[in-house]
């Protein structure tokens, strides 16, 4: 399993550094919970087989949870700075 450089998230940010407002994942983070990771998401797992080059077929959720240990308490920021990462690479 190749994993990329986290150096890009520093777990010391907020919540007000990002806005980020999608239907879908409102229910996750419109109380502004810390630590939400929504291993199921079908778009979070496709941004995260792209960005950190994960095997889809061999243990995915697994990998997941792997990578996200990095984030410590900060995993809903880390989330919606994929999903973000997402929509500027589809849009």
């Amino acid at each position: 399993m190749s994993q990329k450089n986290d150096s890009w998230f520093n777990a010391d940010m907020t919540f007000d550094v990002i806005k980020y407002d999608i239907l879908c994942h409102r229910r996750y983070y419109t109380l502004r919970r810390e630590n939400i990771f929504p291993v199921d998401d079908f778009h979070l797992k496709q941004i995260m087989i792209k960005v950190y080059n994960l095997n889809e077929n061999s243990k995915l959720k697994s990998q997941m949870l792997s990578i996200s240990k990095n984030w410590k308490n900060k995993k809903s920021l880390a989330v919606l700075y994929l999903l973000e990462y997402k929509r500027i690479l589809f849009s």
